[in-house]
């Protein structure tokens, strides 16, 4: 792996949608990806893998992934780390793009990959 890929952890119980994500982003060749698909193990994770980035799908987690989102912000390894979670619970039409709310990245799910890509972008390089 290049030292000059960023460390994306793509957090969500559906191995075929970070699948989808991780084809996408390692195509680019900027990335390094890790999926984690159980939420009981993700912060374990995120302390082992060092990420650049924590993408959490919580609108497959539920209240698993709110809870988890808490816990990464709080952990002192963590709390720098940019977190970017999906979720159901908020209308593209509210968010067109990226927003924040209560400290973390949102995007609206479902969202198409470039959407995504763009977001992933957006906190990592800051274009």
């Amino acid at each position: 792996m290049s030292k000059s890929r960023k460390k994306i952890l793509l957090i969500d119980h559906e191995p075929r949608l970070t699948g989808t994500v991780r084809r996408a982003l390692e195509n680019s060749d900027r990335f390094a990806i890790h999926e984690e698909h159980d939420t009981a193990f993700a912060l374990q994770v995120a302390r082992w893998f060092h990420p650049d980035l924590i993408v959490v799908d919580q609108a497959a987690a539920g209240q698993d992934g709110e809870t988890l989102a808490q816990q990464l912000q709080s952990d002192g390894d963590l709390r720098d780390t940019p977190l970017l979670c999906l979720s159901n619970f908020i209308s593209e039409r509210d968010l067109l793009f990226a927003g924040t709310m209560a400290g973390y990245a949102f995007l609206a799910a479902p969202v198409g990959i470039e959407h995504l890509l763009r977001g992933i972008e957006q906190l990592i390089f800051g274009k």
